[in-house]
């Protein structure tokens, strides 16, 4: 118990390092997402509004399968992080995860730092449902990492393909080009938490002094962390898995883009969307807007006009797909945090009324 606390300070403390910013840097950040709306969003209002003149043709039967896609994705998700916990998976229902999925998504498609704040509401919701604190840490993290890792791949053999059939493209290949930096920058971040890199651990310490907080306890965690880490990575047969459900999710995500595509009377060519798709969610990694709102559709519009689609056809279809895409799963998400405030509380009644 007293190591999952630990464990449980380390994720606070590293979520707190992450979203805590400095006055300039939040000013900074400000300034970015306002560029972004300047130049980015802002000359895709009236287009989209021109655009919107489509929806009349649009086909409501494609359009409920690709939202029924975004929500076959997000459970395939789901799965991808409760087979990295492990033996520990039986602790949690897939249900149960499912909704602390969408809670998560929703949190860090929704609030300031996101990207720190969802994955610290999922540890903690995990935690509550009876997941180990180091086994909810590690799950979390080999979700993600597995999840970035694989839409690389998935996006380096579109590109190998697209080139004798399209040509080569600079841009595509630069996008992918920093997709595979910012996975190896990761990927050198856990393996320096596996070997007890002390780049990792002098940081952690410094920031876990300034909480008052006992520095040994925590690096011990960090250390037993990236031994929970290890274990996964040595075992093949999961990583074999978590491989197939990230590909699953991605998969079923792409799917539903082809399907709005579809809908406004686009047939695109399976390389083709994966072309854009890999570099739009490869972008939308950048910490400048929540949920790359902005950056995403700017990849996805030209690359898709590239591929086939018009520009009125590629501009409404992607609108409709970010609803479902980014939208959808927040309203989803708020709908499972009423679920799960609901369950805890008729579970606390039913403890207090057994004794």
């Amino acid at each position: 118990m007293r190591e999952d606390r630990e464990v449980g300070m380390v994720a606070r403390l590293l979520d707190t390092s992450i979203a805590g910013r400095s006055a300039w840097r939040i000013a900074l950040r400000l300034v970015v997402i306002a560029l972004v709306a300047v130049f980015l969003v802002r000359p895709l209002v009236p287009r989209v509004i021109d655009a919107a003149t489509k929806l009349e043709d649009v086909d409501p039967w494609l359009t409920g399968i690709g939202f029924a896609l975004q929500v076959a994705a997000l459970f395939c998700y789901s799965v991808l992080t409760r087979s990295a916990l492990g033996e520990e998976r039986r602790e949690i229902g897939l249900v149960h995860l499912f909704k602390i999925q969408l809670v998560t998504r929703a949190v860090s498609s929704s609030v300031p730092g996101g990207a720190a704040a969802g994955p610290a509401v999922g540890y903690r919701l995990m935690s509550a449902a009876g997941v180990p604190g180091r086994n909810a840490t590690a799950s979390l993290a080999s979700a993600s990492v597995t999840s970035a890792f694989v839409l690389n791949v998935l996006l380096w053999l579109a590109l190998i393909v697209s080139i004798p059939l399209y040509g080569f493209n600079a841009y595509y290949a630069g996008a992918a080009v920093f997709g595979v930096v910012l996975m190896l920058a990761v990927a050198g971040i856990f393996l320096a938490i596996i070997d007890g890199n002390a780049m990792i651990e002098r940081p952690v310490a410094f920031v876990v002094r300034r909480f008052g907080a006992d520095a040994d306890n925590v690096t011990g965690a960090i250390r037993s962390f990236g031994q929970q880490i290890e274990q996964l990575i040595s075992d093949r047969s999961t990583m074999a898995r978590l491989c197939s459900w990230a590909a699953a999710n991605w998969l079923l995500d792409a799917m539903s883009l082809w399907v709005f595509l579809r809908a406004f009377g686009v047939t695109m060519s399976p390389i083709g969307l994966m072309v854009a798709f890999g570099i739009a969610n490869v972008l939308a990694a950048i910490p400048i807007s929540p949920g790359g709102i902005g950056i995403v559709e700017w990849a996805y519009i030209p690359i898709l006009v590239a591929f086939g689609a018009t520009f009125e056809q590629a501009t409404i279809a992607v609108v409709t797909y970010r609803v479902a895409q980014f939208l959808f799963p927040i309203v989803l998400g708020g709908i499972a945090y009423v679920s799960l405030t609901i369950e805890s509380w008729a579970h606390r009644r039913r403890s207090t009324a057994a004794y």
